[in-house]
Parts: structure tokens; C-alpha cells; sequence
């Protein structure tokens, strides 16, 4: 990228810069007269580019302008004598347009000028009424661009709306500097230069991340508030942001019921996914989090799910959460999940699946080479979609949740069911299992104890189920087996004071945690036979 700056004196002074391909090529001096050269290597491009920014900075600090570099410059001396005059002192840097309501304010920078219009809007349109005019001439350019910064800051505080972000021209792009982004994410360095890149150009990303880093959230989502429609697709108050490194990585997305009711077409969760996917603000996100995209037994993710698949970002979407609900939104049990069959399979890069819902839904066929993580999370887990969990294909899967449920809901669960988990078939890197809100819970610890999994096995999770009598008497009577594990969870069982002390006694890894009330009819004999014994999650 070859850049020119120049300095108002007699003569007229320039500067140039050439970064590409990790190299920094300086060329100075006075228009016509004698020119200097001085190159400098870097290992990569980021590196150069970091370098020229900085050069670029103190230039203009003091006093050179940025120009266009004449069609005519001679590549030895400078620019040709036969060249355009330029005046860099009336060059035009930039400027800002801003409304509220009937008003409206800009903002202009004319080198060493900072100029300050205002007044009221005719019902024409865009024809400014007394218009106001402000001048104030600086010091230095720098000066200048400070004042400017800082008017540009004030007036978004003050609730001015931008315009310029409203034409989806002036979202800017530079995919050399996005992709370096992209192939280190967690890299601080790239995107320091592309938010400065973006500031330079009043892109609202650029100061959103910028203060983001310096810690102002309060002022950041204001500026992201009067910019939402342009940023995120849409005016709608649905979405929940977390940043990395100033920019946006992981979306919450609901819908309000009270919109979906007054226009269902427009709120529909898959509607705004798709929307937010395509808007600046959701370039760099490769994190979702959804809410219900129904609000009784019409819910329906499937949809949702092919708008990320077809989204520019399904190459590289890493998580996928469908569970920001809780039960004042939707019972468990009544929300379906929809039809995801050959879905999953178009994001590659898919690394944690979160799944809440009650029966009602296919998973298909599972093959998911990048998968480290599924929770799947139900009052009652249908007989095929166990089936797909066990025969998916996950060779990197560390971490496996199934919440089995209620057969009062649907739960079709057993041992037998598990028997491939159990014996660890396709699963070599399998460190933590969940066997939770589970009614085979007791019959689980001994299967376990005896299975080709647990001794690959560094944590295990049995909360939330219907434990007590066998399966304490289990745990004892096979202690040995589960002391190499860093954690047992056996939080919201139906274990007493007497049998929790008895597991504590030989394990000194297991999580007790808060119980839930045993019924009083509950019985437990040596034969098996039990009543009145629920999960945690049902209904």
C-alpha cells in the first residue's frame, strides 16, 4: 500500500510510505529537489503494517497531510514539476454528519480547521434552517484531529445520530487485515490495527472496539445504540454482545414475543440470525446463543440453524448454543427443536453444541470432526436421537452431557441404549461424561465401574437424578475404580445424610452437593422395586 503525505512549507515537503509483502519503503524530501530512500524487512505483514501505522502517526503529528499520490509522480524524485499545484492547508480530511430529531449538527475537518455547522431541518428535507457556523483553526493538524475526535465523541453522548453509518457504502472493509484477524484470533495485535484502521475512516466499529479495550463499555454501547440498525442488521432491542479484542465474537439473539405477535414475519428468530449474520457487527462473530424461535409447541430451530449454515460465517462458527430460555418462557417439555438432518454437518469448524429442549426433533445424522463438546439437554430424551448420539462420528469429543429425562415424558433411555458409550467405541478423546437427570442413574454407577470408558475418564457427572440405596451401594463396593477421578458430581440426587457419608467415606472426590426431598413413600429393597422416585427435569 503506498501512501503520500505533505507539508505545507516553501517547498513544499512529502513524505511517502510503501508497506506490502512484510517490507516498509520510506521516500522524503522536498517536491523537486533531492529525494532520500530507506527500506526496512519485517517477518510478516502484520508486523510491517504496525511499523508503518506508527510512522504514519508521528508524521502527522507533525503536520503532514495525507494526499493522493499524482498520476504523473516520477518514482526517482518526488512528484513532476508538471503536476497539479495542491494546497494542502485547504485539503478537506473529513467529516461527519449528524440528526436529532428536526436538528442537525457536522462536523469538518479542514487540515488545521475544525469547522462546526448546525441548525434545523426544513420539511424539504436535508436544507439547513439559520444554519450556525463555527470556526476554530489549531495549532497544528494534530491538534486538530484531536479536537475533531473528541467533538465527534461528545456529540454521540449527547445522542446525535450519525448518518453516515446509515448507507452501508461507508461500512468499510479491508480483507487483508480482516483475514489476518481471522487466522489469529486470539491475537491482540491484528485487531489493534484494523481498529485504528476503521477509526481513520469513521467506521463506528473502529471506536466501539477502541473504547471496548480502554474499558468504556457504557460509552461503547451507546455509540453501538444509535448505530444498531446499521451494525446489526435491524432496530430491534435482540442483541446480547461479548467482545474479543474489542470485537464482537459471541451473539445472543432472541425474539420478543410481543413482536413476533404484531409482525411474525420480521421478528421470526431465523429472520434476525440471518440479518445479524450479514451485518458488520456480525463479521467477526463465530459464537451464538439463541433464544426460543416459538413460544409453545411451534417452536422450531431448523430454520435458525440453515441461516447460520448459509451464512459467511459458516466456515467458522465454533459454537452453537439453543438454550437461552428458562422456564417463564417455555417449559422444557413443550418446546421441540425441529428437524437439524444434514444441518450440523455444513459448519466444520463446529466445536460446542448446546441443545435444551423436550422431545420433538431429529439430530440426523451425526458426523462432526471438530466437535469437542455437546450438552444435550432434555426432560425427556427420545429413543432416536440417543441412537444418533451413539452412532455419531466425533473422534474429538472431550466432553459428553446427556440429560435423559422423565419416561413420563418421553424418555426412552437404558444401559443398553449406552452400551457403545460404555464401551468407548469412537470415542478416543472422551475426558468427561454426564449421565444426568437420569432414572437409571443407580443401575449407571456399576455399568460404569465396569466399562472400557472410566478408566479414560477425568470427570464424571451423575446430578440430577433418582440416586439413592443401590447406587450407593454400588459406589461403595467399587470405590477403587472411580478414586483416579478429579470429580464425581452427584449434586440434586435423592441421597440422605446417612448415604452421603457412606460414599464420602470411600471417595474423596465426589460431589455431594445440595439433595432433593425423598418422597416418604419412597422404598428401596434389595430386589429393585422403587416408587415415587423422580428426576430433577421433567415438565
Amino acid at each position: 500500500m503506498l501512501r503520500r503525505f505533505e507539508l505545507a512549507e516553501t517547498p513544499v515537503r512529502f513524505w511517502e510510505i510503501d508497506y506490502r509483502s512484510g517490507r516498509v519503503v520510506f521516500r522524503w524530501g522536498a517536491v523537486g529537489g533531492l529525494v532520500q530512500t530507506h527500506a526496512r524487512g519485517f517477518s510478516t505483514q502484520l508486523e510491517a503494517t504496525r511499523h508503518a501505522e506508527q510512522q504514519i502517526a508521528t508524521q502527522t503529528a507533525k503536520g503532514y497531510i495525507e494526499i493522493g499520490i499524482p498520476i504523473s509522480a516520477d518514482s526517482s524524485n518526488g512528484p513532476s514539476r508538471d503536476a497539479p499545484p495542491r494546497n494542502p492547508a485547504l485539503t478537506v480530511e473529513r467529516s461527519q454528519r449528524f440528526e436529532r430529531g428536526p436538528q442537525y449538527l457536522e462536523l469538518v475537518q479542514e487540515a488545521r480547521r475544525v469547522v462546526q455547522l448546525g441548525g434545523g431541518i426544513t420539511s424539504t428535507g436535508d436544507v439547513p434552517d439559520k444554519a450556525s457556523r463555527v470556526v476554530k483553526v489549531h495549532r497544528t493538524v494534530a491538534e486538530a484531529v484531536a479536537a475533531f475526535d473528541e467533538a465527534l465523541l461528545d456529540a454521540r453522548h449527547q445522542g446525535w445520530t450519525p448518518l453516515a453509518v446509515r448507507d452501508p457504502a461507508t461500512v468499510h472493509s479491508n480483507p487483508e487485515l480482516e483475514a489476518q484477524c481471522l487466522e489469529s484470533p486470539d491475537s491482540p495485535d491484528a485487531w489493534a490495527v484494523l481498529a485504528d484502521w476503521l477509526i481513520a475512516r469513521g467506521d463506528p466499529r473502529g471506536e466501539i472496539a477502541s473504547l471496548q479495550l480502554a474499558g468504556k463499555l457504557a460509552e461503547a454501547n451507546r455509540i453501538l445504540s444509535a448505530n444498531l440498525g446499521a451494525l446489526c442488521g435491524g432496530d430491534r432491542e435482540c442483541y446480547a454482545l461479548e467482545y474479543r479484542h474489542g470485537f464482537a465474537r459471541h451473539a445472543t439473539l432472541i425474539q420478543d414475543p410481543d413482536d413476533a405477535f404484531d409482525d411474525p414475519q420480521r421478528t421470526r428468530l431465523d429472520a434476525i440470525t440471518r440479518e445479524f449474520l450479514a451485518a458488520p457487527m456480525g463479521r467477526f462473530v463465530d459464537s451464538v446463543r439463541f433464544g426460543l424461535a416459538g413460544f409453545s409447541d411451534d417452536n422450531d430451530w431448523a430454520p435458525t440453524l440453515r441461516a447460520v449454515a448459509e451464512s459467511p460465517q459458516a466456515s467458522r462458527i465454533r459454537e452453537l448454543r439453543f438454550d437461552a430460555y428458562t422456564g417463564s418462557d417455555c417449559e422444557i417439555s413443550w418446546a421441540p427443536f425441529g428437524d437439524f438432518t444434514g444441518l450440523l454437518a455444513k459448519l466444520p469448524a463446529l466445536e460446542l453444541l448446546h441443545l435444551k429442549s423436550g422431545a420433538g426433533g431429529t439430530l440426523g445424522d451425526l458426523e462432526l470432526p471438530a466437535l469437542r463438546t455437546l450438552i444435550r439437554e432434555s426432560g425427556g430424551l427420545a429413543a432416536n436421537e440417543l441412537e444418533a448420539i451413539c452412532l455419531a462420528r466425533w473422534p474429538n469429543l472431550e466432553h459428553l452431557e446427556i440429560w435423559f429425562g422423565s419416561s413420563n415424558y418421553g424418555a426412552a433411555g437404558s444401559l443398553s441404549a449406552i452400551r457403545s458409550i460404555l464401551d468407548a467405541r469412537g470415542l478416543p478423546k472422551l475426558g468427561h461424561l454426564g449421565i444426568v437427570n437420569c432414572e437409571f442413574v443407580d443401575d449407571a454407577v456399576d455399568a460404569l465401574a465396569h466399562s472400557q470408558l472410566l478408566p479414560q475418564l477425568h470427570s464424571l457427572d451423575l446430578s440430577k437424578g433418582v440416586m439413592a440405596g443401590r447406587g450407593v451401594r454400588a459406589f461403595v463396593a467399587n470405590a477403587p475404580a472411580f478414586r483416579h477421578l478429579a470429580s464425581i458430581d452427584l449434586s440434586e440426587n435423592l441421597l440422605d445424610r446417612e448415604e452421603a457419608a457412606r460414599i464420602g467415606a470411600v471417595l474423596d472426590n465426589v460431589i455431594i452437593g445440595k439433595q432433593r426431598h425423598r418422597d416418604e413413600d419412597y422404598d428401596d429393597d434389595e430386589d429393585g422395586e422403587e416408587a415415587f422416585r423422580y428426576v430433577a427435569v421433567g415438565e
